[in-house]
């Protein structure tokens, strides 16, 4: 793992702003005005029917259970719009960049984490799921906080209790 740079270059802040910028606004360019479509449509059709149905069953139209919940919660806090049911897309799309340059950088450097980040911001799939009410950037988002658990997180954890109990011994 790389030490963290107590004053990063200018040309790397410049760089991660605009991959951050970039990849936000292509995101988020165009999800309030855009039609609901096709998968779109399934998730939303027992929304109308509250949280006790959504929670007792499975959507026939392959939405699971979690995606309606999130999109019933978003629409109950937020207000019915567009964008509101396509947050649970748009807002781990938003999280996977910084997250992804911050758990790169850890294991690889910053050279990587930057060309990584940037794969992230631009890539077409991963900006067209988060654009998308369907709950694949979502699952991005967990895949890539599943990995920040169990190779950053977790054994700092486990090195901190590890301290604690030799203090205790001490």
């Amino acid at each position: 793992m790389t030490k963290p740079l107590r004053n990063p270059p200018h040309k790397l802040v410049v760089l991660l702003a605009l991959a951050f910028g970039i990849g936000g606004w292509l995101r988020l360019d165009g999800v309030g005005p855009a039609f609901l479509f096709g998968d779109e449509l399934h998730s939303l059709l027992g929304l109308s029917q509250g949280y006790g149905h959504l929670m007792s069953h499975f959507s026939p139209t392959g939405s699971g259970m979690a995606l309606p919940l999130i999109q019933r919660a978003l629409i109950d806090a937020f207000g019915n719009n567009h964008w509101s049911i396509r947050a649970a897309a748009w807002v781990p799309g938003l999280l996977l960049i910084p997250l992804t340059w911050w758990s790169v950088r850890r294991w690889f450097g910053e050279g990587i984490a930057l060309g990584s980040t940037w794969l992230v911001a631009a890539s077409p799939l991963l900006i067209f799921y988060s654009r998308f009410a369907r709950s694949y950037a979502l699952v991005a988002l967990l895949v890539l906080l599943t990995f920040i658990w169990t190779t950053i997180l977790q054994p700092l954890l486990n090195w901190h209790a590890q301290q604690k109990n030799s203090e205790r011994l001490m």
